[in-house]
């Protein structure tokens, strides 16, 4: 109950902290073990397995480029309150 329930998502910053890790190393130890994405155009996204799951959702929204003008789209990865649960239950002691 809680935090599994919430319907809120949790930014990757706000769960490394939780998880008292540093993001750059929870980023790396999650596209280590195949949860997230290491392909450059896809970096850091949650293989759709782990949407499924529920443990992540990934947010798109438009952006200009100031500089250049162009225009594209831009995406985040949040972890859910579920997906927090299995994180503190499976990510090792030791990172």
């Amino acid at each position: 109950e809680g935090l599994i329930d919430t319907e809120q998502l949790i930014s990757m910053q706000t769960a490394a902290n939780n998880l008292n890790v540093g993001l750059i190393i929870l980023y790396s130890y999650l596209r280590k073990m195949k949860i997230l994405k290491s392909s450059h155009g896809q970096k850091n996204r949650p293989y759709q397995t782990y949407i499924d799951k529920g443990y992540f959702d990934v947010k798109s929204k438009p952006y200009k480029n100031s500089i250049t003008g162009k225009s594209g789209i831009s995406f985040s990865t949040y972890v859910t309150g579920l997906g927090m649960a299995w994180l503190e239950q499976n990510l090792p002691d030791n990172m």
